[in-house]
């Protein structure tokens, strides 16, 4: 395949595999190896391993082992399910290139302690340097924890099949 191009907000293309969402202090992008909308994990461990690989792949974490322990670590510290089906696994670290947000269906939801007692089936995954600022950061989690409140949107995203569709729901959101 091509490399992948970017492109911001604003013009949102559907048959691109990245698409750049700027926040105040650089780009995150939106990349199809970080669509995964049929994870098989038969753990968190797992699932966290799988989606950190992918973001490895393209290049947003350094050492993609060394971030799976601190996302282990931050589960069992405080997990990140916030309820209806949803966690949002997050860090920031050294071991991470640029910021960068992942998204996995899981095929078999698994049990990562929500409050309400639902299983999760849909992770999203923020990682940042260290360096970036905490203001910053939190204003991305936020963004995600905002879109994933909305009923509707957990519906839609739930329907995505492909990347584009996905994309299509997610661009102006966050």
């Amino acid at each position: 395949m091509s490399k992948a191009s970017s492109r911001t907000l604003s013009t949102p293309p559907t048959d691109r595999k990245t698409r750049a969402v700027r926040p105040a202090g650089g780009a995150i992008q939106w990349q199809e190896e970080t669509f995964l909308p049929n994870l098989s994990a038969s753990s968190i461990e797992e699932a966290l391993a799988a989606i950190v690989g992918a973001l490895a792949q393209v290049g947003a974490v350094i050492h993609a082992p060394g971030v799976v322990a601190a996302l282990v670590e931050r589960e069992h510290v405080a997990p990140t399910a916030v309820g209806e089906g949803v966690a949002i696994p997050h860090c920031r670290s050294i071991l991470v290139r640029r910021p960068a947000i992942a998204f996995a269906r899981l095929a078999s939801p698994l049990d990562f302690g929500a409050a309400d007692g639902e299983a999760v089936r849909a992770l999203w995954m923020l990682v940042a340097p260290e360096s970036m600022h905490a203001e910053e950061y939190l204003k991305l989690l936020a963004g995600i924890a905002g879109m994933v409140k909305e009923a509707a949107v957990r519906k839609a995203i739930a329907a995505a099949r492909t990347f584009a569709e996905f994309h299509k729901i997610v661009v102006n959101r966050i």
